[in-house]
Protein backbone atom coordinates (compact mmCIF):
# COMPACT_ATOMS: atom_id res chain seq x y z
CA UNK A 1 0.00 0.00 0.00
CA UNK A 2 2.87 2.71 0.52
CA UNK A 3 4.41 2.09 -2.94
CA UNK A 4 1.27 2.71 -4.80
CA UNK A 5 0.88 5.24 -7.50
CA UNK A 6 -2.64 7.35 -8.22
CA UNK A 7 -3.88 7.18 -11.47
CA UNK A 8 -1.93 9.95 -12.81
CA UNK A 9 1.59 7.80 -11.73
CA UNK A 10 2.15 10.10 -8.68
CA UNK A 11 3.92 8.74 -5.70
CA UNK A 12 1.50 8.55 -3.11
CA UNK A 13 2.09 10.27 0.82
CA UNK A 14 0.26 8.69 3.64
CA UNK A 15 -0.44 9.34 7.14
CA UNK A 16 -1.02 6.90 10.19
CA UNK A 17 -2.96 8.03 12.72
CA UNK A 18 -1.20 6.01 15.92
CA UNK A 19 -3.43 5.88 19.05
CA UNK A 20 -1.30 5.18 22.42
CA UNK A 21 -2.06 1.67 23.44
CA UNK A 22 -0.70 -0.08 26.68
CA UNK A 23 2.55 1.39 26.78
CA UNK A 24 5.05 -0.08 25.05
CA UNK A 25 3.88 -1.10 21.69
CA UNK A 26 4.03 2.54 19.45
CA UNK A 27 7.80 2.30 18.44
CA UNK A 28 7.04 -0.34 16.18
CA UNK A 29 5.11 1.42 13.73
CA UNK A 30 8.49 3.53 12.83
CA UNK A 31 10.16 0.44 12.69
CA UNK A 32 7.30 -0.80 9.92
CA UNK A 33 7.54 2.48 7.82
CA UNK A 34 11.29 2.83 7.79
CA UNK A 35 11.77 -1.48 6.83
CA UNK A 36 9.67 -0.55 3.57
CA UNK A 37 11.12 2.14 2.51
CA UNK A 38 14.68 0.03 2.88
CA UNK A 39 13.41 -2.81 0.73
CA UNK A 40 13.68 -1.45 -2.50
CA UNK A 41 15.80 2.27 -2.94
CA UNK A 42 14.57 2.19 -6.39
CA UNK A 43 11.44 4.10 -6.16
CA UNK A 44 10.62 6.98 -4.95
CA UNK A 45 10.71 7.81 -1.08
CA UNK A 46 7.13 7.44 -0.08
CA UNK A 47 6.31 10.36 2.10
CA UNK A 48 4.83 9.07 5.71
CA UNK A 49 3.69 11.36 8.58
CA UNK A 50 3.00 9.51 11.96
CA UNK A 51 0.34 11.29 13.96
CA UNK A 52 0.70 9.88 17.67
CA UNK A 53 -2.44 10.52 19.31
CA UNK A 54 -4.00 10.11 22.88
CA UNK A 55 -7.68 8.66 22.91
CA UNK A 56 -10.75 11.27 23.04
CA UNK A 57 -12.72 8.68 23.82
CA UNK A 58 -11.08 6.21 26.24
CA UNK A 59 -12.22 3.08 26.26
CA UNK A 60 -10.50 2.01 29.68
CA UNK A 61 -8.75 -0.75 27.93
CA UNK A 62 -4.65 0.24 29.14
CA UNK A 63 -2.69 -0.30 31.59
CA UNK A 64 -2.81 3.19 32.32
CA UNK A 65 -6.52 5.16 31.71
CA UNK A 66 -6.38 8.76 31.08
CA UNK A 67 -9.52 10.74 31.74
CA UNK A 68 -10.38 12.37 28.88
CA UNK A 69 -11.92 16.01 28.15
CA UNK A 70 -15.00 16.27 25.90
CA UNK A 71 -14.04 16.72 22.30
CA UNK A 72 -17.56 16.75 21.37
CA UNK A 73 -18.38 20.35 22.43
CA UNK A 74 -18.59 23.20 19.72
CA UNK A 75 -15.47 24.76 20.80
CA UNK A 76 -13.56 21.25 20.39
CA UNK A 77 -15.35 20.48 17.20
CA UNK A 78 -13.68 23.98 16.28
CA UNK A 79 -10.00 23.24 17.15
CA UNK A 80 -10.29 19.23 15.10
CA UNK A 81 -11.69 21.47 12.37
CA UNK A 82 -8.33 23.56 12.29
CA UNK A 83 -6.46 20.39 12.67
CA UNK A 84 -7.83 18.79 9.80
CA UNK A 85 -7.23 21.83 7.94
CA UNK A 86 -3.34 21.74 8.65
CA UNK A 87 -3.01 18.20 8.63
CA UNK A 88 -4.66 18.41 4.60
CA UNK A 89 -1.71 20.88 3.81
CA UNK A 90 0.17 17.37 3.90
CA UNK A 91 -2.04 16.34 1.51
CA UNK A 92 -2.26 12.84 2.22
CA UNK A 93 -3.37 10.24 -0.96
CA UNK A 94 -3.80 7.40 1.68
CA UNK A 95 -4.47 7.64 5.36
CA UNK A 96 -4.12 4.44 7.49
CA UNK A 97 -4.91 4.25 11.67
CA UNK A 98 -4.59 1.55 14.62
CA UNK A 99 -7.52 -0.66 13.84
CA UNK A 100 -8.61 -4.37 12.64
CA UNK A 101 -9.97 -4.67 8.37
CA UNK A 102 -11.32 -8.06 8.19
CA UNK A 103 -10.86 -7.02 4.09
CA UNK A 104 -8.28 -8.11 1.82
CA UNK A 105 -7.48 -4.37 0.81
CA UNK A 106 -7.48 -3.18 4.77
CA UNK A 107 -10.06 -0.76 4.11
CA UNK A 108 -12.62 0.21 6.83
CA UNK A 109 -15.97 -1.17 6.51
CA UNK A 110 -16.55 1.91 9.55
CA UNK A 111 -15.18 4.71 7.47
CA UNK A 112 -17.22 3.74 4.30
CA UNK A 113 -20.22 3.97 6.56
CA UNK A 114 -19.21 6.81 7.77
CA UNK A 115 -21.69 10.17 8.21
CA UNK A 116 -20.77 13.49 8.87
CA UNK A 117 -23.07 13.79 12.26
CA UNK A 118 -21.06 10.95 13.60
CA UNK A 119 -18.30 13.75 14.53
CA UNK A 120 -20.85 15.08 17.31
CA UNK A 121 -21.77 11.49 18.68
CA UNK A 122 -18.40 9.75 18.42
CA UNK A 123 -15.12 10.71 20.32
CA UNK A 124 -13.33 8.26 18.84
CA UNK A 125 -9.42 9.52 17.81
CA UNK A 126 -10.12 7.76 14.69
CA UNK A 127 -13.59 8.86 13.62
CA UNK A 128 -12.63 13.01 14.67
CA UNK A 129 -8.90 13.26 13.63
CA UNK A 130 -8.83 10.33 10.40
CA UNK A 131 -11.77 9.97 9.06
CA UNK A 132 -13.03 13.63 9.32
CA UNK A 133 -9.48 14.49 7.73
CA UNK A 134 -9.94 11.60 4.47
CA UNK A 135 -14.09 13.26 3.96
CA UNK A 136 -12.30 16.57 3.50
CA UNK A 137 -10.16 15.14 1.13
CA UNK A 138 -12.36 13.10 -0.87
CA UNK A 139 -10.55 9.77 -0.14
CA UNK A 140 -12.92 6.57 -0.45
CA UNK A 141 -11.00 4.18 2.14
CA UNK A 142 -8.94 4.52 5.21
CA UNK A 143 -7.10 1.68 5.82
CA UNK A 144 -7.23 -0.01 9.82
CA UNK A 145 -3.80 -1.43 9.48
CA UNK A 146 -3.84 -3.12 13.15
CA UNK A 147 -1.93 -6.47 12.99
CA UNK A 148 -3.17 -8.90 15.83
CA UNK A 149 -2.56 -12.27 15.98
CA UNK A 150 -4.45 -15.36 18.14
CA UNK A 151 -1.45 -17.32 18.89
CA UNK A 152 1.54 -14.21 19.38
CA UNK A 153 1.27 -12.15 22.53
CA UNK A 154 2.13 -8.51 22.14
CA UNK A 155 1.55 -7.55 25.46
CA UNK A 156 3.20 -9.83 27.51
CA UNK A 157 3.26 -7.79 30.52
CA UNK A 158 2.67 -10.65 32.75
CA UNK A 159 6.26 -11.95 32.31
CA UNK A 160 8.12 -8.66 32.43
CA UNK A 161 6.48 -8.42 36.01
CA UNK A 162 7.72 -11.99 37.10
CA UNK A 163 11.34 -11.33 35.30
CA UNK A 164 10.98 -8.10 37.66
CA UNK A 165 10.52 -9.75 40.75
CA UNK A 166 12.79 -12.58 40.03
CA UNK A 167 15.25 -10.69 39.42
CA UNK A 168 14.99 -8.09 42.45
CA UNK A 169 13.68 -5.15 39.94
CA UNK A 170 10.32 -4.63 41.14
CA UNK A 171 11.31 -1.62 42.57
CA UNK A 172 12.44 0.10 38.77
CA UNK A 173 9.57 -1.50 37.42
CA UNK A 174 7.20 0.06 40.00
CA UNK A 175 8.62 3.69 39.26
CA UNK A 176 8.31 3.28 35.82
CA UNK A 177 4.60 2.95 36.12
CA UNK A 178 4.99 6.05 38.86
CA UNK A 179 6.42 7.92 35.79
CA UNK A 180 3.70 6.77 33.55
CA UNK A 181 0.86 8.13 36.23
CA UNK A 182 2.20 11.03 36.68
CA UNK A 183 2.66 11.87 32.59
CA UNK A 184 -1.19 10.85 32.93
CA UNK A 185 -2.18 13.56 35.41
CA UNK A 186 -0.19 16.57 33.90
CA UNK A 187 -2.08 15.71 30.11
CA UNK A 188 -5.55 15.44 32.26
CA UNK A 189 -4.59 18.76 33.54
CA UNK A 190 -2.87 20.06 30.73
CA UNK A 191 -6.42 19.54 28.48
CA UNK A 192 -8.05 21.79 31.08
CA UNK A 193 -6.51 24.86 29.10
CA UNK A 194 -4.50 23.80 26.32
CA UNK A 195 -5.61 23.32 22.33
CA UNK A 196 -5.79 19.96 21.12
CA UNK A 197 -3.65 20.93 18.50
CA UNK A 198 -0.75 21.71 21.01
CA UNK A 199 -1.47 18.68 23.20
CA UNK A 200 -0.99 16.49 20.00
CA UNK A 201 2.32 18.75 19.28
CA UNK A 202 3.37 17.93 22.88
CA UNK A 203 2.86 14.33 23.00
CA UNK A 204 4.58 14.17 20.07
CA UNK A 205 7.69 15.89 20.97
CA UNK A 206 10.62 13.75 20.33
CA UNK A 207 12.18 15.16 23.16
CA UNK A 208 11.28 14.03 26.66
CA UNK A 209 8.76 16.06 28.35
CA UNK A 210 5.94 16.68 30.99
CA UNK A 211 3.63 15.14 28.65
CA UNK A 212 6.02 14.26 25.70
CA UNK A 213 7.43 11.09 24.27
CA UNK A 214 8.37 9.28 26.86
CA UNK A 215 5.05 7.50 27.13
CA UNK A 216 3.68 8.25 23.21
CA UNK A 217 5.44 8.72 20.31
CA UNK A 218 4.91 10.03 17.48
CA UNK A 219 8.09 9.98 14.73
CA UNK A 220 7.49 11.83 11.68
CA UNK A 221 9.30 9.21 9.57
CA UNK A 222 8.56 11.15 6.09
CA UNK A 223 8.07 15.04 5.33
CA UNK A 224 8.09 17.13 2.56
CA UNK A 225 11.44 17.99 0.98
CA UNK A 226 11.44 21.04 1.38
CA UNK A 227 10.62 20.41 5.34
CA UNK A 228 12.88 17.77 5.58
CA UNK A 229 12.50 14.37 7.73
CA UNK A 230 12.58 15.58 11.15
CA UNK A 231 9.91 16.93 13.80
CA UNK A 232 9.91 20.34 12.82
CA UNK A 233 7.53 19.22 9.47
CA UNK A 234 4.74 17.80 11.87
CA UNK A 235 5.33 20.58 14.05
CA UNK A 236 4.87 23.67 11.49
CA UNK A 237 1.34 21.73 10.65
CA UNK A 238 0.35 22.12 14.44
CA UNK A 239 1.97 24.94 15.78
CA UNK A 240 1.79 28.70 14.42
CA UNK A 241 5.82 30.09 13.59
CA UNK A 242 6.45 32.76 16.41
CA UNK A 243 7.88 35.49 14.82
Amino acid sequence: MLREKDESGKQLSLIYIVSHMKIFNTYIFLLAATTVFAQDPTPAAVQVMILGTYHFGNPGLDLHNMKSENVLTPSRQKELDDIATRLAKFNPTKIAVEARSDRHDFSMQKFADFAPQELTTDPDERTQIAFRLARRLGHKNVYGIDEQSDTIDYFPFDKVEAYAKAHNRAGALARMHEDVEKTIKAMEAAQKTTPIRLLLAAINEPAPGPIGSRSILLWFAGSRRSEGTTWSGLKRRLVPSQR
